[in-house]
């Protein structure tokens, strides 16, 4: 898989799009991270899949909200200006 920085990906828009859309994924970074990453719709299927395959083996059918709630982190997250 190619990776591309966010300012390459910025000027190659169209590039990075026609190899998403050949079915080439591409990593984009930002500050050495990978952010993103770009893929044609039709290989998103395979995400799709293991979320599907994820969801099904955890089990919190049984659960009640209270339960979920007791499972989450509580502590607040960073402060964020509107």
């Amino acid at each position: 898989m190619t990776t591309w920085t966010m300012s390459e990906a910025r000027q190659r828009f169209r590039e990075l799009l026609d190899r998403a859309g050949s079915g080439l994924p591409t990593r984009i970074t930002r500050h050495g991270r990978v952010v993103a990453v770009v893929v044609a719709p039709t290989s998103s299927g395979c995400f799709t899949q293991a979320l599907r395959r994820f969801r099904a083996s955890t089990d919190t059918a049984g659960l009640l909200s209270e339960e979920l709630d007791s499972l989450r982190d509580a502590t607040q997250g960073r402060p964020v200006e509107l």
